[in-house]
């Protein structure tokens, strides 16, 4: 069948393959970004379970594409989320449409490593969508032990 080798290494129970002889290691690779991996699946207690099959997806375009969505594309909230960000009506529906100047360089952090890994994290996002912010933040506290 002709099919390549390749390096496989696991990191927290996520497995990795590299048809890259050349690569540095896993761990290496992942440098400062392992920290964040770490501190979401330690920060999970006794480790996170996937459930579900996987989800694929082929994507016909320049890679960067989606790692741009995914790594700090923070303006396309405003647009893709906009009817969401009207109806709830939080503290950072100014955001949709973009209509809004928001303080970004106050709302949390956008990470970016050696390797280009990176994410972007809207401080307490899930409360200030919200208008009735107490109410759903009442709602979390109860419901979250019970998930």
């Amino acid at each position: 069948l002709s099919l390549k080798t390749i390096r496989v290494e696991s990191y927290r129970g996520f497995v990795f393959g590299c048809f890259d002889e050349t690569a540095p290691s896993l761990e290496d690779f992942l440098g400062d970004w392992g920290w964040y991996l770490d501190t979401w699946m330690v920060g999970a207690g006794e480790g996170a379970e996937l459930v579900g099959p996987p989800m694929k997806s082929i994507l016909k375009c320049n890679w960067k594409v989606p790692t741009e969505n995914f790594v700090g594309d923070g303006y396309h909230v405003g647009w893709t989320h906009a009817s969401a960000l009207h109806v709830l009506g939080g503290e950072l529906g100014g955001l949709a449409g973009n209509q809004a100047e928001m303080p970004f360089d106050e709302l949390g952090i956008q990470v970016t490593t050696r390797h280009g890994h990176g994410f972007g994290v809207i401080d307490n996002a899930a409360i200030a969508i919200h208008a009735k912010r107490d109410e759903y933040a009442k709602y979390m506290e109860e419901t979250i032990p019970k998930v």
